[in-house]
């Protein structure tokens, strides 16, 4: 579920959308809400660039015990100084 597309193929769950939230939360509050996701039958998809190689691990961390989630696709990358 990311909100921009509907693909008829994707089945998108009541959880689905209470876990898009939440997730969207966490990452406002981790102030990394330039990180793209999709959530799909409890499986969130995380995309996009962070500071470090420790902040991707902090965000699969914080998002995999969350109720609900049932595993992460992290393609996160660390941006490069």
């Amino acid at each position: 579920m990311n909100g921009n597309q509907q693909d008829p193929k994707i089945t998108v769950t009541p959880l689905d959308y209470e876990l898009h939230e939440r997730v969207m939360e966490l990452l406002e509050k981790l102030n990394l809400s330039g990180i793209h996701f999709n959530i799909e039958q409890g499986v969130v998809t995380l995309e996009g660039e962070v500071g470090d190689a420790l902040t991707i691990e902090k965000v699969e961390d914080k998002i995999k015990v969350i109720p609900g989630v049932k595993d992460i696709q992290n393609d996160l990358f660390a941006r490069l100084h």
